[in-house]
Order: C-alpha cells, then structure tokens, then sequence
C-alpha cells in the first residue's frame, strides 16, 4: 500500500504540474536584534514545475502585528522564488527560497525555507515548514518562523 500511495504522490512533482497552496505562520519578530512583537502571517502561494522536483513560486502575504494584546495589520508583501522537492515517505520534504518586496516593514528581504509535505491523498498535502528572514540592505528585520498550511498539485 505505501509504494502505490508514493508513487501516485512523486507523480505530482514533475515538469508542468502546478501547485496552489497556503499556510498560516506565527513568530517573534526582532528588528536590530531586539524583539519589537509577535506576528500573524496568512499567506497563499502558487507554483510552476519547471522541472521534474523544481518549482518556480509566487505568493502573497498578508501580516498583523501583536504586541501588548493589541493586533493590526499592517503589512503586506510580495515574493518570488523556487522550491526543490525530494520524495520522502508519503510525501516529500522540499527546501527552498525566495526574495520578498513588502509595504512597510521590510522593503527588500530574503527568506530560506524547508519542510514537509505530508500526502493525505494523491492530491492534497498538509505543509510543514520552517521559515528564515532577513532583511537586506539597511533593512535589520529577521525573522524565524513556523509555518503550516496545506498544499495541493495537479
């Protein structure tokens, strides 16, 4: 049973496939090494396989800001940027990375990001991740974050 659930999952990771996903993250933000709150990050994404394993990405996020029980939101950003997935199990695990323009807070960042793609069938996947931001230039906003979500690839 587990080699046909594979097989019919590694088929969705090959050239010309998309994917159209989302996830939900919740971090500490720090802005020059001191600690300026908590973030809530709703972000939908959509992908390319320009060949087999290697996707290119687009997403949209929207973030609110935490602090002292008081939430806004106030930034918004865009990226671009790639995935590589390997098999693993009855998913894949995937490392990959992207450069954001935001709104406000960061106008230029970088993200590195890996995770687990966990099939619940030959389609839909929940999305287990770890995200890493910096800011580039004069830009010191750095972020760890974890993120979950759930993906789909047709």
């Amino acid at each position: 049973m587990l080699i046909v659930f594979v097989t019919v999952g590694s088929a969705q990771f090959t050239k010309n496939s998309k994917s159209i996903g989302g996830s939900i993250i919740w971090d500490q933000t720090y802005y020059d090494n001191q600690s300026i709150g908590t973030t809530f990050i709703a972000t939908p994404s959509i992908g390319y396989f320009v060949s087999n394993d290697l996707a290119v990405t687009a997403s949209f996020s929207l973030t609110a800001f935490g602090e002292d029980g008081v939430w806004i939101v106030d930034d918004g950003s865009f990226g671009l940027g790639g995935k590589y997935y390997y098999e693993a199990g009855s998913g894949a695990v995937y490392g990959g990375g992207s450069f954001e323009f935001h709104n406000k807070i960061a106008p230029r960042s970088l993200v590195a990001e890996t995770g687990y793609l966990l099939g619940l069938n030959k389609n839909v996947f929940f999305d287990f991740g770890l995200e890493y931001l910096k800011g580039l230039g004069d830009n010191r906003l750095s972020t760890i974050s974890l993120a979950a979500g759930v993906a789909t690839f047709f």
